[in-house]
């Protein structure tokens, strides 16, 4: 993958699209951020979003209904202790509602891993699986032949700080924990010193997926995340035509959790509206969740 210095200088090449905050009712006091796509429930647009304290990194996931342009009303009856939640349909109707599980019992030292969970209409969210320890960022879709892709983001090792890997099973009750850890890292991954993952993918033909993800490095102890699109050739198992879609100075200013989190925004995918508009949603600053109109 091109060094994101490079990916940077092509970016800033191009026009960034209008941006907006998107305003939560009901969680005063509380910041949203990280959020899901936008997805339909109950013939409702709904989102899910991590919600804490500016103080803290202990989350709930809670779901939002929409009712204006940007603006949305938390559903109270909903909380699931998760961080940076994320939306994928199977089965032409089945929501799946992922995020990232972490355990504090020794605070020093929390423990992280993926869980998915099929949601209801009923709001009643059922555990289907969990991803390995330490492993954020594993995102699922299911193809058009109803195969189910799974790109995972292990580290260590091969991986470094973080890479994307790949399998494919013919339902969800197939992927293991072990082969998940294991899964073959996609060719032409992310430089050394740098890491990313997937947040949202799509399919454009039997052989190609679209990735909406995000790329990141450390420097002088400050974290950098930029949102990225790139495409997976899954005969081949390789990125290609990666580029960076968003960083954190395209969207409006705001607060920041610390100060080593100025210039991160968190993607977490696209919504296209009704007139066919696409909006890239980001997490900016692990405090806020913005939304910038992408044009590509």
């Amino acid at each position: 993958m091109k060094e994101i210095k490079e990916l940077l200088s092509n970016h800033r090449n191009n026009n960034s699209g209008k941006s907006m905050k998107i305003e939560f009712k009901g969680v005063d006091g509380f910041d949203v951020y990280n959020t899901s796509i936008c997805f339909e429930l109950n013939h409702e647009t709904m989102i899910a979003g991590r919600v804490e304290k500016r103080n803290s990194e202990k989350s709930e996931t809670r779901i939002f209904k929409k009712v204006d342009e940007n603006k949305f009303e938390l559903l109270p009856e909903f909380s699931l202790s998760l961080q940076d939640p994320f939306i994928t349909v199977i089965n032409k109707d089945e929501i799946v509602l992922g995020g990232v599980q972490v355990d504090w019992t020794v605070p020093e030292k929390p423990v992280w891993r993926t869980e998915f969970y099929r949601l209801y209409d009923d709001l009643h969210a059922e555990l289907l699986f969990r991803g390995p320890l330490k492993m954020k960022d594993i995102r699922l879709l299911e193809l058009n032949n109803n195969r189910i892709l799974m790109l995972t983001r292990p580290q260590g090792g091969e991986a470094s700080f973080g890479k994307i890997g790949i399998l494919i099973r013919s339902k969800i009750s197939e992927f293991e924990e072990e082969e998940i850890e294991n899964a073959p890292l996609l060719k032409n991954n992310f430089e050394e010193g740098t890491w990313g993952g997937a947040n949202q993918i799509t399919q454009v033909s039997d052989n190609v997926v679209k990735v909406i993800g995000h790329i990141a490095e450390k420097i002088n102890n400050k974290l950098h995340y930029y949102s990225i699109s790139f495409f997976v050739d899954l005969m081949a198992q390789k990125i290609f035509n990666e580029h960076i879609i968003a960083e954190r100075k395209d969207f409006l200013a705001g607060p920041t959790k610390r100060d080593d989190l100025a210039d991160v925004v968190f993607t977490s995918g696209i919504n296209e509206d009704s007139t066919g508009k696409q909006w890239l949603l980001c997490g900016t600053s692990d405090c806020e969740e913005q939304c910038i109109e992408v044009i590509e």
